[in-house]
């Protein structure tokens, strides 16, 4: 479900930077490149803050950044709605938490002069 900044920190979750204390992946999904951007030759880059519920599920996001555009991010959040977390073993409470982030996709071989500078990506 799409949320506000204030929705997600209202959320009585915890707010943190790495979820590793309180979750952990066990299945990851890779986004689905969309088609057209693969004939087009687009790289991008979405940020996302996610709340990962006590059922081990992402529950809530919003979106922090997208480029270029919005053409990745219904692929990104596909893939971490399928992803799945389990408690770790100091979060027998299973924790609600907030984190963030951001998934890279990128063709080699094209100009990715704005991926670069748009998505953080210097070591190209």
């Amino acid at each position: 479900m799409l949320m506000t900044e204030a929705e997600l920190h209202n959320s009585g979750a915890q707010v943190l930077k790495d979820a590793d204390g309180y979750w952990s992946a066990v299945k990851r999904v890779s986004p689905r490149y969309p088609l057209k951007q693969v004939q087009n030759g687009v790289s991008g880059c979405v940020e996302l803050e996610y709340r990962i519920g006590s059922d081990g599920k992402m529950d809530g996001y919003r979106v922090v950044k997208a480029f270029p555009g919005d053409v990745f991010v219904d692929a990104v959040v596909d893939a971490m709605k399928q992803t799945r977390w389990q408690p770790t073993a100091e979060n027998t409470a299973r924790e609600p938490v907030v984190t963030t982030i951001q998934l890279d996709l990128r063709l080699e071989g094209y100009d990715t002069s704005g991926y670069r500078e748009n998505c953080g990506a210097n070591n190209m």
